[in-house]
């Protein structure tokens, strides 16, 4: 499996000359903040027409899509919520019509530049958080609580018998 690996790695990399893993960079972690879905959403369900796959009037025929779950509940996961996509488009229900309102949305969307700007489409793969200035901030101070956690436990010591005391760095 390594050789078949390897050499898959490297016939790859020559072809496109490219170098590193295969898949490296292919998948990014964004934190969301939760008032920003409506975008994310969007831009997900988006993802088929971007890429030529599928136009944005077929896209329910896209059965890689969560769109594809949206149309056709009877197909949904039982994980599947389709409610967040419909609430943040407008309010649309979960019925028929509302889902037909909600594709004829994402195809307006899809041509329409400002309000994709407005969404940050153009942003939305960058960066490490989507949301507000206040949740990266909140983000920011979380993280820097940890860390600091994180060195105070460091520092403490516990010996047998459930002695244990702080040491100061050297």
């Amino acid at each position: 499996m390594k050789w078949l690996q390897s050499t898959f790695a490297n016939r790859f990399n020559r072809y496109r000359n490219a170098n590193g893993h295969v898949f490296q960079g292919r998948y990014q972690a964004i934190l969301l903040d939760p008032d920003a879905v409506d975008g994310v959403c969007h831009y997900i369900h988006l993802n088929p027409v971007r890429a030529g796959l599928v136009s944005a009037a077929d896209l329910q025929s896209y059965s890689d899509s969560g769109f594809h779950q949206i149309w056709y509940p009877s197909k949904r996961w039982s994980f599947f919520e389709a409610s967040t996509a419909l609430d943040e488009a407008g309010g649309l229900s979960d019925t028929r019509s509302g889902r037909r309102s909600y594709r004829d949305y994402l195809e307006w969307l899809s041509t329409d530049d400002i309000t994709r700007k407005q969404l940050g489409f153009d942003q939305m793969c960058k960066g490490w958080a989507k949301g507000s200035k206040d949740f990266k901030q909140a983000v920011m101070d979380d993280l820097k609580e940890g860390i600091s956690q994180k060195v105070v436990e460091s520092q403490i010591r516990t010996f047998p018998g459930g002695f244990s005391y702080l040491c100061s760095p050297i």
